[in-house]
């Protein structure tokens, strides 16, 4: 998980960010929206590859979300 204090260089902060937006964007063209990207919830395996976790929340897109409560994780 990508907070547990890791420190990247610029270059490879914009890499993962990259991949991110690239994992994120699979997502999204299979209709579902994570709605909960934060650290906890990308994992940097040994391999090198960026790991989109915990899709608990997640929504298809063509779902009425009229019955599902707020989205994320809940503040403390």
């Amino acid at each position: 998980m990508l907070d547990t204090g890791l420190h990247f260089t610029v270059a490879d902060a914009v890499q993962h960010g990259i991949r991110l937006m690239k994992g994120l964007s699979a997502l999204h063209r299979l209709d579902v929206a994570h709605r909960d990207i934060k650290p906890a919830n990308i994992h940097l395996g040994r391999d090198g590859r960026l790991r989109i976790l915990d899709l608990g929340v997640a929504l298809s897109q063509s779902e009425d979300d009229a019955s599902i409560g707020s989205p994320g994780t809940p503040s403390c």
